[in-house]
């Protein structure tokens, strides 16, 4: 992010893939649901797109309780990115939330659900489980010792214990 980049309005959604998506088709990308979602809004003083980080080999090496990271065996991790200026009109702001919404939505239903700790998502329900899957209990823990005053905290910062 440039320094011109400082606080320009965005969202952003991100989704981890526990598997490759067996039903997408491989030779007509624009066909169907996935298609449909990702027709990102255009132009008026923003963009939207999806970014997707491979996971695999050293990944996939440690254990998924070894580190507060538990999505060892993913794939990758997908990111739903949206960004606008101040001077966007609300209605259009608005359809580039709905995209966002949408591909997230669409994508769920072929990837598995997952988040990734480094984007958090204000709209993930189940965000303990999302991030840190069977890991939160003991990061509980760790958090109840180290900080057990709550000096770090966030409204998706783990809890102590």
């Amino acid at each position: 992010m440039g320094r011109r980049d400082l606080g320009r309005p965005r969202r952003l959604r991100r989704q981890v893939a526990h598997r490759p998506p067996a039903d997408v088709p491989r030779r007509r990308p624009r066909h169907g649901r996935i298609a449909h979602a990702a027709a990102q809004p255009h132009g008026r003083r923003g963009a939207s797109g999806l970014l997707i980080d491979g996971l695999g080999g050293a990944v996939g090496d440690r254990s998924a309780d070894a580190t507060a990271f538990p999505h060892r065996t993913a794939v990758g991790v997908v990111q739903y990115h949206s960004y606008w200026t101040a001077l966007t009109d609300r209605a259009h702001v608005e359809r580039r939330i709905q995209w966002l919404r949408a591909i997230h939505a669409v994508m769920q239903t072929h990837l598995g659900v997952g988040g990734y700790t480094n984007g958090m998502d204000p709209a993930l329900r189940d965000w303990p489980a999302a991030y840190h899957g069977d890991n939160y209990s003991r990061l509980q823990r760790v958090k109840a010792a180290v900080d057990p005053a709550q000096f770090f905290d966030f409204p998706q910062a783990v809890t102590p214990r």
